[in-house]
């Protein structure tokens, strides 16, 4: 002890001058260490105060090491519910095939066969698992849900609320309306020219899923055999047509008169045509205002 005390005294620096509080610690630390290695040399028994701290101090390192271990477990516990790329590709895909199924109700797609492929980031492994339902929008422009497309998936819950963008493909297969034979530009459609065909899709894309859809409209191109009949290709069908009967009504200043006549064009909605008067089979123009129904133009 005292030698300690010394070799202590006699090494510190010049002028250092440590604060009561901190002398008396250190000197503290000093006789707890001098006695033990006195003890350890002498092999003197250690009194019971010696070992009552002892046993403290190896309580305390049991009680850490018990902390540590608990750590360890709650970590592993946390590292077990994270989410996993299946996981949420199986999430995806569900509700994509939701998407899939309305939007066929919504415009009469019949026997419907898909595809879907997802690309989950690798990221996922690192997001908690969602106490709460997770929700997904669509983060693209596409209105059908065809081909390349892009959703995001959102956790609004939990201590860590997360957002992730994943990839889908989807590829669909159905009955769709093509062309039985080669059909040139400006052929009116009749359901002896067309025919269903299982056909797969890849891409969003325009088609026709009914025979009648598409019937008494006329091509504005060419179009070949077995190629799929598009409706946003085709006119539309006109109130009047060349050859129709039609009633020509005129009107001017309160007073109103009808007769028939026959159109020598087709006409939409309020455009301008000919007709040929079938009593005084005189060609006048005339505007469109309803099937079969026109108005003289003054």
């Amino acid at each position: 002890m005292i030698y300690l005390s010394i070799l202590y005294n006699a090494t510190r620096k010049r002028n250092f001058r440590p604060t009561e509080a901190g002398r008396k610690r250190r000197q503290s630390r000093i006789c707890f260490l001098s006695a033990l290695f006195g003890s350890a040399l002498l092999g003197i028994s250690h009194p019971p105060a010696f070992s009552a701290i002892t046993g403290q101090a190896l309580s305390k390192k049991t009680e850490i090491e018990q902390t540590e271990s608990e750590q360890t477990k709650t970590e592993q516990a946390i590292a077990a519910q994270t989410m996993t790329e299946q996981a949420l590709a199986d999430f995806v895909r569900q509700e994509m095939q939701a998407e899939v199924d309305a939007y066929a109700r919504q415009h009469h797609w019949q026997n419907v066969q898909t595809d879907i492929a997802i690309t989950v980031p690798a990221a996922v492994q690192h997001l908690p698992v969602c106490p709460v339902p997770l929700t997904i929008a669509a983060s693209d422009l596409n209105n059908q849900p065809v081909g390349n497309l892009k959703r995001q998936v959102r956790c609004d819950g939990g201590t860590y609320p997360w957002r992730i963008n994943t990839t889908v493909k989807v590829e669909v297969q159905l009955p769709v309306v093509v062309a039985r034979t080669a059909l040139n530009r400006g052929t009116k459609l009749a359901a002896d020219m067309l025919k269903m065909q299982v056909m797969r899709f890849n891409r969003a894309t325009d088609f026709a899923t009914q025979i009648p859809s598409v019937t008494g409209k006329r091509t504005e191109r060419r179009i070949r055999s077995g190629q799929v009949i598009r409706p946003a290709s085709l006119q539309q069908r006109w109130l009047v047509e060349t050859g129709d009967e039609v009633l020509i009504t005129a009107r001017k200043d309160g007073m109103q008169a009808s007769t028939r006549g026959i159109a020598l064009e087709d006409g939409g909605k309020n455009e301008q045509i000919e007709v040929k008067n079938s009593r005084s089979e005189k060609v006048i123009k005339v505007r469109v205002t309803d099937y079969g129904k026109v108005e003289t133009v003054f």
